[in-house]
């Protein structure tokens, strides 16, 4: 990445290398992923920075392959970004990342476009993209293989489960806004469907939640004593309201899920195997993926060994990950909504 940099700024009358294109309809935009072009799989991560030069914020990305649209995640935190663009007012969020899929073919055409306030789509970036013959199976033949319960598996969880010398309870926090109740439901039913059942669930309520929604949660409430609902007023806001369910919780690990997330049934199991081996950690990341509008599951996101460096320039420990109890009610929030997520490694500071 720094030979790119260099060379862009030091040969300016050539052509900016194709992973750093942009620049002529107003946006600075670099690649990450893929680095090369002419090898990708079928099924492969797009991800970088990008930003427009006039401060203009970016409301959506899309890439195209060819006919194929694939919705980006946008708005990421990359300070690594703002270190190199401190003039740059969108250089702090300016990373996205999607998992693509190219339909069948050696050759297809990628395109990256982004939409402001307006509601005009703009190309901000393409590239021709060359698949591999010798690319990966599906995701879902790998969710056959290595993701799927088979017969006896339930049991040899629960087994398990028993056997463990260390049974923490998990507090887990979940805000409710008014515009976010569509999924609502699965993802709380997908808390009481763990296989490990120690677990505390604080629904956060925002001021202007539909009546029906606040009484189906109040029933989901009486049906099961390990969820809590608690109203968080206008005057409040987010910060007093996740204080106060963390002082109410007696869990000795914290997370917070989305109105829109969904964890596997074996989620918690894997946490606690986890706790097991390392009983002195402090946080503890899953990989992820993602539902699509048919209920399948995509866009995996696989994620490394614990990073250091590369923490600091993004965030990619993301969704799940579970807090020490101690840890997080050490820190003062400044917690802020990244889409329905907390960002709490960006946005949680230690006490003094």
């Amino acid at each position: 990445m720094r030979d790119g940099l260099r060379k862009l700024f030091t040969n300016r009358n050539r052509e900016p290398p194709a992973q750093y294109r942009g620049l002529q309809q107003g946006y600075i935009c670099w690649i990450d992923e893929p680095l090369n072009w002419r090898g990708v799989t079928r099924r492969f991560r797009l991800a970088g920075w990008c930003f427009s030069k006039n401060s203009e914020a970016i409301e959506g990305l899309r890439a195209y392959i060819g006919d194929h649209q694939f919705d980006v995640r946008h708005g990421l935190a990359r300070p690594d970004v703002a270190r190199i663009h401190q003039d740059q007012e969108g250089a702090l969020h300016s990373g996205f990342e999607v998992m693509v899929e190219a339909p069948r073919g050696a050759v297809h055409a990628m395109r990256l476009q982004a939409r402001h306030s307006e509601g005009l789509w703009r190309e901000i970036f393409s590239q021709r993209i060359v698949v591999s013959r010798k690319a990966g199976g599906s995701y879902e033949e790998w969710i056959r293989n290595y993701d799927t319960l088979r017969w006896g598996d339930r049991s040899r969880v629960r087994k398990q489960i028993r056997s463990f010398r260390l049974k923490p309870r998990f507090s887990i926090l979940l805000p409710v806004s008014g515009s976010t109740v569509g999924h609502l439901k699965e993802a709380i039913e997908s808390v009481r469907a763990q296989f490990y059942p120690d677990w505390q669930l604080f629904l956060l309520l925002d001021a202007v939640i539909p009546d029906e929604t606040r009484r189906m949660l109040n029933w989901l409430a009486g049906r099961d004593s390990r969820i809590q609902v608690r109203d968080r007023s206008k005057q409040r806001g987010v910060d007093s309201a996740l204080e106060e369910a963390l002082a109410l919780s007696d869990g000795d690990y914290v997370f917070f899920l989305g109105s829109q997330d969904k964890l596997a049934p074996t989620a918690l199991y894997f946490v606690l195997h986890a706790v097991n081996d390392d009983p002195e950690a402090r946080l503890i990341y899953t990989d992820e993926d993602t539902l699509d509008s048919a209920g399948f599951r995509t866009n995996p996101h696989f994620k490394p060994d614990w990073n250091w460096p590369l923490l600091l320039g993004r965030n990619y420990v993301s969704d799940l990950c579970v807090y020490r109890a101690d840890l997080i009610k050490s820190l003062d929030f400044s917690a802020r909504f990244e889409g329905l997520h907390f960002t709490i490694s960006y946005c949680a500071a230690p006490k003094k």
